[in-house]
């Protein structure tokens, strides 16, 4: 049994995958972007902890 993979696609569908693929990729962006914002917000509590840790320490 031999199988045949075709990679013909038509216009009109070839243009709703890469359309599909576009927004896969925005959709990447966007969530690297909401990745770097969470680690930012991530660091500055982490900044918080430690200067109040320090504080109490000192205290």
């Amino acid at each position: 049994m031999s199988k045949t993979l075709t990679t013909d696609v038509a216009t009109d569908e070839a243009a709703e995958i890469k359309t599909a693929i576009e927004q896969i990729f925005v959709e990447i962006e966007r969530n690297r972007e909401q990745m770097q914002r969470d680690q930012q917000d991530i660091d500055r509590s982490k900044a918080r902890t430690r200067a109040m840790l320090t504080q109490l320490e000192t205290a």
